[in-house]
């Protein structure tokens, strides 16, 4: 059996997105009950341990538990045996990210051969990892206003500075116009009666 690693790694900038946005999950990032941190697998383990939970009362021993969490005896276990296939394949969807640094290993070539010794597994890498994948953030905040600046100025020919000269021209010019013509309109009016 041969082996191809890939390497995906996220980096900091991509730290400060919520994980429903960068779809994946730090270490220290751990919204789970049973573990401080955070790894795929143990959200997975967490779900399986509430689904049993549900369906049968208890957790497995074999599951980490909370206090005040009953482990199952050999009825509950029994239970657990009834609804092993539901529990294998989860088919309930589990809303577990993968995580944001992670190494996946993906079966290239699998030969097999009669060994009369009896069953003998070899594995190795067939390359070394040459490719390593970067989650990372596009387009930033400033990114983006920099890019929409950009088009109104080239598209309509105007920039921030216009905007802001606009708001100022109705809003506290009409202000200042307001109250200094209004001044002088009743101190001509109190003049002549």
């Amino acid at each position: 059996m041969h082996l191809s690693g890939l390497t995906i790694f996220t980096t900091d900038r991509a730290h400060v997105l919520a994980p429903s946005q960068r779809k994946c999950r730090f270490y220290d990032e751990s919204d789970l009950r049973h573990s401080p941190v955070y790894s795929y697998v143990l959200c997975r383990m967490e779900c399986r341990a509430s689904l049993a939970k549900r369906l049968c009362g208890c957790i497995p021993h074999f599951y980490r538990h909370l206090d005040g969490e009953k482990v199952c005896d050999v009825s509950g276990m029994h239970c657990l045996s009834k609804y092993k296939e539901i529990l294998i394949t989860m088919k309930n969807r589990c809303s577990c990210y993968p995580n944001c640094n992670d190494v996946n290993y993906v079966v290239e070539d699998l030969d097999t051969r009669e060994w009369f010794l009896g069953t003998n597994l070899q594995w190795g890498f067939k390359d070394y990892p040459r490719m390593r994948l970067r989650r990372d953030v596009i387009f930033g905040f400033t990114d983006v206003l920099v890019y929409v600046g950009g088009m109104a100025g080239l598209f309509l020919g105007c920039s921030v500075l216009s905007f802001i000269e606009i708001i100022y021209f109705f809003t506290i010019r009409l202000f200042w116009y307001v109250t200094k013509y209004g001044k002088s309109t009743r101190e001509i009016y109190n003049a002549e009666y």
